[in-house]
Order: C-alpha cells, then sequence, then structure tokens
C-alpha cells in the first residue's frame, strides 16, 4: 500500500456544478503529498464526469448508494492511505496553503496522533466573517470550546490511527461531525492553528441551510436524538467537562429556539408535533412553562391589535 500524508475526503450528492472549484482547490496545494478521495453517495447528475476531468493519478473517484454523509466519510476513511485525514465538504475550498500549514504545525509537533483545526472564511452573500478559534483563556479544556463553537468539518485534520477507532455514527446525519469531534477531543491532543486555510460558501444549496431553512419535526427528532446518543454512550468520556445536565440545558435551548420559529411562522402543527418531541428530551413542567409563556403572548398582541 503506497503511503500519503494527507487522505482527504470529499462526500457528495447531485453537486456536479459546485465540485470543480472544491476539488481544484485541493489539486492546487502548495504541499504535494497527498490524495483525493470523492464519495459519491448516490449521485444522479454528472459528478463521475466532473471528476473525471481532473486528469490527476492523486484524484479518485467512488460511487455508493445513497445512505447519507457519515456513511459516506466512514467509507472514505477506510480507504485512505493517509497518516493525517482531511475533509472538505464538496462546496467549499482550501486556500492554496492549506496542506502546507497544518503539515508544518504537524511536524513541530512531532507528529503527534492528535486533532487539528484550522481557521476558517465563511462566505456568505453579505460579506466574509472569521470563524472563532480556541483560546485557553477562555476555555478551560478544548471539548467546552467544541461543545460550544463546534469544529467545522473543513477545518480538521485527524492522526489516522484516531478515526481507526473513532468513526461517524452512522445512524445520523445531523450534528454527527460534532458527536465525533467531543470523542476525539475528550481522549487525544487537540492542536488549534490561528491561520485562516479555507472556506465554508454559505448559500441556500448547503446542507446547513437545507436542513435549518424551514421547521421539520423529522430532522429535529435526528438531531436532538444524536446529542442524547452521544450522552447515553459516552457519558463518561465526556465527564468530568460535560454532564448530562449540561447536555438538558442545551437541547432545552435548541427546542425553544425551534419552537418559537414555528410558532412565530405560525406553524401552529409543526409547534405541537415539536412540543411532543420535546417530551421526549426535556422535562414536561419546564417545557409546558416555556409553551404557556409563547401562546399567552402571541394571544396578547393579537387581542391588543384586534
Amino acid at each position: 500500500m503506497n503511503k500519503v500524508f494527507f487522505s482527504i475526503i470529499i462526500p457528495t450528492h447531485n453537486r456536479a456544478a459546485y465540485l470543480p472549484k472544491s476539488i481544484a482547490s485541493v489539486v492546487g496545494q502548495s504541499f504535494k503529498d497527498w490524495e483525493l478521495l470523492v464519495i459519491d453517495d448516490g449521485s444522479t447528475d454528472n459528478s463521475k464526469e466532473v471528476v473525471s476531468s481532473f486528469q490527476d493519478e492523486r484524484v479518485k473517484y467512488f460511487y455508493k448508494k445513497h445512505e447519507e454523509r457519515s456513511i459516506a466519510r466512514n467509507y472514505g476513511i477506510s480507504g485512505a492511505k493517509g497518516e493525517y485525514i482531511c475533509f472538505l465538504d464538496s462546496d467549499d475550498l482550501y486556500f492554496e496553503d492549506h496542506l502546507q500549514i497544518l503539515y508544518s504545525r504537524i511536524a513541530s509537533e512531532s507528529f503527534p496522533v492528535g486533532l487539528f483545526n484550522t481557521g476558517m472564511n465563511i462566505k456568505r452573500n453579505n460579506g466574509n466573517e472569521t470563524r472563532p478559534v480556541y483560546d485557553p483563556e477562555i476555555y478551560d479544556h478544548p471539548l467546552l470550546f467544541v461543545w460550544d463553537k463546534f469544529l467545522l468539518i473543513n477545518s480538521v485534520c485527524v492522526h489516522s490511527a484516531i478515526l481507526e477507532k473513532n468513526k461517524f455514527p452512522e445512524e445520523f446525519h445531523v450534528w454527527e461531525d460534532t458527536h465525533l469531534w467531543l470523542r476525539v477531543v475528550a481522549q487525544y491532543p487537540f492542536f488549534q492553528i490561528p491561520e485562516v486555510t479555507t472556506q465554508w460558501n454559505v448559500h441556500k444549496q448547503t446542507s446547513v441551510a437545507r436542513s435549518f431553512e424551514r421547521i421539520d419535526s423529522r430532522h429535529i427528532n435526528v438531531y436532538l436524538s444524536c446529542i442524547r446518543h452521544l450522552f447515553d454512550n459516552y457519558a463518561g468520556m465526556l465527564n468530568p467537562f460535560l454532564t448530562r445536565e449540561d447536555m438538558k440545558k442545551y437541547i432545552y435551548q435548541k427546542l425553544t429556539m425551534f419552537l418559537t420559529l414555528s410558532f412565530q411562522d405560525k406553524h401552529y402543527f409543526t409547534f405541537i408535533k415539536l412540543y411532543l418531541l420535546g417530551l421526549r428530551f426535556v422535562e414536561f413542567r419546564r417545557l409546558s412553562r416555556f409553551v404557556y409563556r409563547t401562546v399567552s403572548t402571541s394571544l396578547r398582541k393579537d387581542l391588543k391589535h384586534a
């Protein structure tokens, strides 16, 4: 088996329009010792032809049936030959020196079995912003940073030995990356690289935007179930930094946000479904008090303007 230093995994599903720029950003890297695994998760567009247009033996295409991105990423991990594994979404970009900056820091740390995270630029229609990076003066442990701010997958690089033992949870396609990163950071060293080396392109077709552009009780159920699955199965690993009470507070905050949005948008049927769903995760009294306040406030506003 011909080893390389970096394996980059791009899962994709019907993103042929975006793939060329993402792949080109890898091919154009100043650091050359890499392989790119494009995992086509059941696309019905011309994604294969797009990948084949890159005449570079380091770019490899794999087709599989559509099973969502956790399984696609794990499929890529199983075939990766790199000592360190990176990820890139099929509509995002690496800046030219992303891998070189990663390599330099990895070498300076004597090639540890750990997780590295770089800075990220977030490009939106209304401008750019820089993603927060870990600051030990704010967070006592990197795990608390991951819990609070998340790690966006394009900026993460992990030693392959870690991903032999720790995989993306295949039953979930929402919050699945945070599920993995929290487990990894609880067990292995975390290294923050401050340089901004990747770009997240936020548009209406991104998976995150599509997930939350409308309030879908099934989607939210998967989201909350993934959070609870982590604590049901790995609570001992997360302690003493995160507890089940932290999980309950977090889920309550997310539920109340979704309930508020659905009520404001007058999606009353969705509001009721979310309330019933919420009873699986949050205490009856706490959730019911929120619902009472939300409904009564709205009714008072309606009566005032009647």
